[in-house]
């Protein structure tokens, strides 16, 4: 049986003339992946972190590599309930492990409000 990932994460967009495909970027986890259509590219983003979180969780790196990627694991006997309540609290990318939140990591509000600082002074 395969490990059940969740996640909510933000991604970016663009089309690549020159490969004739659209690609994206899913900076929380410094990830790129492409498709040649919008539809495709939504399932090759999907596929794209199971596929990563599966990989470093087989390995044992899941912790360290969130970790250096800036999200924090929730700790708590009610991680569904904390994940709602960070949901309702505007804090809504993370990723959820093992099904049921059996792990759960979830991007920090300093780290969200930081980027957007510098999104927003580079334009």
């Amino acid at each position: 049986m395969s490990l059940r990932v969740e996640f909510l994460l933000e991604y970016r967009i663009r089309h690549d003339e020159h490969a004739k495909a659209f690609v994206a970027y899913v900076p929380m986890l410094r990830l790129f992946t492409q498709a040649k259509t919008k539809r495709a590219l939504k399932k090759a983003v999907d596929d794209l972190v199971i596929g990563f979180v599966r990989a470093c969780h087989q390995q044992g790196l899941l912790d360290k590599t969130m970790r250096e990627r800036g999200l924090v694991k929730v700790e708590g006997k009610h991680l569904q309930e904390l994940l709602k309540k960070s949901q309702r609290a505007g804090r809504v990318q993370y990723i959820s492990v093992g099904g049921d939140g059996a792990e759960l990591y979830e991007v920090p509000l300093t780290l969200l409000a930081g980027k957007q600082a510098i999104a927003e002074c580079c334009q």
